[in-house]
């Protein structure tokens, strides 16, 4: 039987409108645990890391930095924890800049991984292009090595962007386009993923 670890992270820093702290809650509540268990695998839940209480948001180039580094840290500890043990890490969220931990960790693990980034954004941004200074826009980046370091500043480890595959984007800024194309980062729109089929995007 295969083992599942399920970890949550109480993330809202990295986005302007606030909510999606709720989710590892809300996907509990919805059955999560017991489905996986129905369908045949073994699951331990690992319960949720909480951000530290913030009373400032920082740099306006990249809010709430110094926490999110923080958080993402713990997070990248406790996915070590699950892989330690032999289980297959599902994350739940959460803004997109928990990403940030759990790939990290991964790439830890596993030499050459590769990513698909399923979003209608890319997530690419760094402290210097960024729109809004919102760091759930900076992930993507970090992890492959073309954002802030600070972001990272816990692990060596990093992906490939050649390794990397956004499927559904439909809503890059200008700048981070470009940055994207420089990169080599695969990239996918839905018009792509509905000509083609998603099983065909994902073989390229």
């Amino acid at each position: 039987m295969e083992s599942i670890g399920v970890i949550g992270c109480q993330m809202d820093l990295g986005a302007t409108r606030k909510g999606v702290d709720m989710g590892p809650l809300a996907i509990r509540h919805a059955g999560l645990i017991r489905s996986i268990r129905e369908i045949g695998y073994d699951v331990e839940d690992y319960g949720d890391i909480v951000p530290p209480v913030v009373h400032r948001e920082g740099s306006p180039r990249m809010r709430y930095e110094k926490e999110i580094n923080e958080t993402n840290s713990r997070l990248y500890h406790k996915i070590h924890d699950i892989l330690k043990d032999k289980k297959f890490p599902v994350l739940l969220g959460g803004d997109h800049s928990i990403a940030i931990g759990s790939v990290i960790a991964n790439a830890d693990q596993h030499e050459h991984i590769g990513v698909i980034w399923i979003d209608a954004h890319g997530d690419f941004n760094d402290e210097q292009i960024s729109p809004s200074g919102n760091i759930h826009g900076m992930p993507l980046s970090a992890i492959c090595g073309c954002g802030p370091e600070s972001l990272v500043s816990f692990s060596g480890a990093r992906v490939d962007p050649h390794h990397v595959c956004i499927i559904g984007a439909r809503d890059l800024d200008p700048q981070e386009k470009e940055k994207l194309k420089k990169e080599g980062v695969h990239i996918f729109s839905i018009s792509d993923v509905h000509n083609i089929g998603i099983r065909e995007v994902i073989a390229q």
